[in-house]
């Protein structure tokens, strides 16, 4: 399969859209800027924007993995990649504030995907098991019938729950591996069946746009709506959840227009560094302890300072967490490569298949 470099840049930018969002978020600006006042919309704004990062990241699963087949090698390599980053947080906190080590962070480091130490990862894990099944199904099955599947689908999981304000199949409003599993079906039909090919890039983000004004617009309503009539606070999750359609119309339109985009030779060069360690931007600025005790309420001050500085404040925080975590999982992976831990990976999964091809029938 020929590398799409349009996808992988959507990698690379989902993964920053996801740290501004943690910016906003448990950086403490959204609880401290005015409500109505004009940072106030301003901040909300790049909420809705960067918010359909989440779903990005599933579709890119099931647009470039439903050929492949799921690797067990792989599998441990993210596994122990991620218990790298839990247990050095760990060791690195112990020996600053000792006091924030107990035996529950240390048990949440050394089982991070059953503990659930990161939500995305342990949903993630949910999905490669699956994904043999997946792909059996994207090969086989009539498009007529994969799509009304999922059209189906998206209707029962996104836009009923989304305006009766209900969870009735527990995907937990996206924090749920059966998301993930329903998005990577969705990326995976859009691939197979050149859905990006055929549609107009402007047409695209238009989509995009629209879905996005759409959100904030409803968004703007539901908070100046009289109180005594719809009490606000119950509508502030409709169309923002990961599950809402208008999110998912605006993952799958950057999906759409990225695939179409062409890079030059620098450009192709750049993604190819950052693509492979845009996990570890994850992994490390969402870490337990790094959430907890750097993460939490560092950017408040922001609102402070004038409109435009804020907004250049939260744009240099990101790019500063995203450059410091990518060049970190730069020297993540050249020590791994070192003491050959890939190699070691690819053993035990040969290891594995010798035993399941000897006691397990065909």
């Amino acid at each position: 399969m020929k590398r799409n470099y349009g996808v992988d840049f959507l990698r690379i930018l989902s993964m920053f859209m996801a740290v501004v969002v943690h910016v906003l978020g448990q950086g403490g600006i959204l609880r401290a800027v005015e409500a109505f006042s004009f940072k106030f919309w301003i901040v909300w704004f790049l909420e809705i924007a960067f918010h359909c990062a989440l779903n990005c990241f599933a579709l890119i699963s099931g647009y470039v993995m439903y050929k492949s087949r799921t690797k067990l090698a792989k599998a441990l390599n993210i596994w122990l990649q991620v218990v790298f980053y839990t247990i050095g947080a760990v060791i690195a906190v112990a020996i600053i504030k000792p006091k924030y080590i107990g035996l529950s962070v240390i048990a949440d480091a050394i089982f991070p995907i059953t503990r659930t130490h990161y939500w995305y990862i342990s949903s993630y894990f949910g999905l490669l098991l699956f994904q043999p099944l997946l792909n059996l199904v994207i090969e086989h099955a009539e498009r007529k019938l994969m799509c009304t599947t999922l059209l189906v689908a998206l209707v029962m999981f996104s836009v009923f729950p989304s305006f009766l304000l209900s969870d009735p199949y527990c995907l937990e409003y996206g924090y749920s591996f059966i998301w993930l599993i329903l998005l990577y079906l969705v990326g995976a039909y859009i691939h197979k069946y050149n859905i990006a090919e055929n549609a107009k890039k402007s047409t695209a983000w238009l989509t995009f746009a629209g879905a996005l004004l759409l959100t904030f617009g409803f968004q703007a309503a539901m908070q100046l709506f009289p109180q005594d009539i719809f009490p606000t606070f119950e509508f502030q999750g409709v169309l923002l959840d990961h599950t809402s359609p208008t999110m998912i119309l605006m993952g799958v339109s950057l999906l759409i227009a990225l695939s179409k985009q062409n890079f030059g030779v620098f450009g192709t060069k750049m993604i190819s560094f950052c693509a492979p360690a845009a996990l570890g931007v994850y992994l490390i600025h969402v870490n337990k302890l790094v959430w907890q005790y750097l993460f939490k309420d560092f950017a408040k001050d922001f609102v402070q300072y004038h409109w435009v500085i804020m907004i250049l404040l939260i744009f240099a925080a990101a790019i500063a967490i995203y450059a410091v975590c990518i060049l970190v999982e730069k020297v993540r992976i050249w020590l791994f490569k070192l003491v050959k831990i890939p190699v070691l990976c690819q053993k035990i999964e040969q290891w594995a298949e010798k035993l399941l091809n000897k006691h397990i029938p065909v």
